[in-house]
């Protein structure tokens, strides 16, 4: 490398100096582009600059690639800069760097084109747009641009929420109020103050709700962002700080907590009474409390199945049971109408069906629904007033946990009721070693580390990979005794 600078200089002294200035800059280089080698070309001169480059492109360096070094360690700087303090020196377009408002029409449009159900596009409209009014008036009456949507901006909102009145558009005392009078409401007041004066405020679990929303709209910004093309990527950083609200010791959601139900609870319901004898009145009663044993989905998750979401995957054969809220009507008060709690424990998946349930005669059972054409697995039960609730199967489920089987709360005073399936599930096959990830998405529970795992697998291995894990549900009980959908034949008549 010297003989082949040297020969390309035919003055020893000049050779020299462009040697001298050569080694300085590599000394600089190592460091910081701005605060070393910034420093040091601006310092040389016209000449100097001059003859290091030309020392610079004999060596195979050549300008475009110095320039080229120059950009992207400045780059590096202001996105350094950015997650470090929240704010930002570059300079954007509209379309690189859009408005909050531009930002949920988007998000919303999006949710729209992939068809989901009236009910989640109203549940995630009504907290993003708030979001975004809120914002709002944080930002002096105009909608900010993600760029300068800081961490102060959203802990702003964060506390605007945990105060913010109830049904605040229909509440007599708020409904006349404009944003900007609601969020200088919770300012001057605290939660406790509101309510004296007959202002209720948003529960804790509602606020969470409205959280999750927010947290999906700032990942979808995140996402969305070309960061090659110049667009502004909205930090992690800030989108991790709209936390769920912490509940004050000692306080609940107004209820005892669930878990899981124990092994006592499991033979209780399996091994004696109607599951021995055979004296079951409805079809449902049969199914749904083994199909959430070894899956987890929630009472209203089964009761509103449709046959047509009984499947099974070409490529593995594996059957499986697609949770969705896909029911061909909008209409609440049609009885195929379909529904999910997209909140947290409600998203659209696809569950596997576990060998145990096959050898019950479970896929017998849907080929009878299908022969006679009908559309639900269990048109006998009917929606209650919620779009979420199945009121008269509950009402038989909890009497026939609490007065036949004796299932209550365990000695801490922690509640067991139909939501113990999903606790039981998820907690017996995450002691087995199986991913939090995974174990979420079986069961819907809605998380990051749910979609991060799910993105690095293909649809085929994802799904053979729950089969893996719903396959290896145990539960130490003698099955020899459970009598078989078949084999009962009030069930099977129904059908027929």
């Amino acid at each position: 490398m010297f003989d082949k600078l040297s020969s390309k200089f035919s003055d020893p002294d000049v050779f020299g100096v462009a040697m001298k200035l050569l080694k300085e800059y590599d000394t600089h280089a190592r460091g910081d582009w701005k605060t070393e080698v910034e420093p040091f070309l601006m310092g040389l001169g016209e000449e100097k600059n001059e003859l290091l480059e030309r020392a610079l492109l004999i060596r195979g360096e050549s300008v475009s690639e110095v320039l080229k070094l120059q950009e992207d360690n400045r780059r590096q700087q202001e996105t350094i800069d950015y997650h470090n303090t929240g704010k930002t020196t570059r300079t954007y377009s509209d379309e690189q760097n859009p408005t909050i408002q531009v930002v949920v029409d988007r998000f919303m449009r999006d949710k729209l084109n992939a068809e989901v159900a009236e009910s989640s596009e109203n549940w995630y409209r009504s907290k993003v747009e708030q979001f975004a009014s809120i914002l709002e008036v944080l930002n002096e009456g105009r909608s900010p641009r993600l760029s300068e949507i800081t961490g102060t901006m959203l802990s702003s909102y964060c506390d605007v929420l945990k105060r913010y009145p109830k049904n605040a558009s229909s509440m007599p005392k708020t409904r006349h109020l404009t944003q900007r009078e609601l969020v200088e409401l919770t300012v001057e007041y605290s939660r406790k103050q509101l309510e004296a004066q007959g202002i209720p405020v948003m529960s804790l679990s509602t606020i969470g709700h409205y959280f999750t929303a927010v947290r999906e709209l700032l990942r979808y910004a995140h996402d969305k962002a070309d960061v090659e093309s110049g667009d502004f990527e909205l930090s992690e950083k800030l989108i991790k700080q709209i936390k769920a609200p912490v509940r004050p010791k000692g306080q609940g959601r107004g209820s005892k907590p669930r878990i899981k139900f124990s092994q006592e609870d499991l033979v209780s319901m399996f091994n004696t009474g109607r599951y021995v004898t055979g004296t079951f009145k409805r079809n449902s009663e049969y199914w749904i409390p083994l199909l959430a044993a070894f899956g987890g989905q929630s009472q209203a998750e089964l009761c509103q199945l449709h046959v047509s979401d009984v499947k099974q995957d070409r490529e593995t054969g594996i059957w499986y049971l697609d949770i969705n809220d896909q029911g061909g009507t909008d209409d609440r008060k049609d009885p195929h109408y379909k529904a999910l709690k997209v909140d947290v424990d409600g998203r659209p998946r696809d569950v596997p069906i576990h060998h145990k349930l096959i050898e019950l005669g479970f896929l017998d059972f849907v080929e009878q629904c299908r022969k006679n054409k009908q559309v639900r697995l269990f048109p006998e039960e009917h929606r209650g007033k919620q779009a979420n609730s199945f009121d008269p199967y509950s009402k038989r489920f909890n009497r026939w946990r609490e007065r036949e089987l004796q299932i209550h709360v365990d000695s801490k005073g922690q509640k067991k009721d139909f939501h113990s399936y999903r606790h039981t599930v998820s907690g017996l096959i995450m002691g087995k070693g199986c991913h939090e990830g995974i174990a979420n998405d079986i069961v819907g529970h809605g998380s990051t580390m749910r979609s991060e795992t799910r993105k690095t697998y293909s649809d085929g291995t994802w799904l053979e990979l729950k089969s893996e894990w719903i396959n290896r549900i145990e539960y130490n009980l003698d099955w020899s005794k459970v009598v078989k959908w078949q084999e009962i034949p009030k069930l099977a008549r129904d059908l027929n």
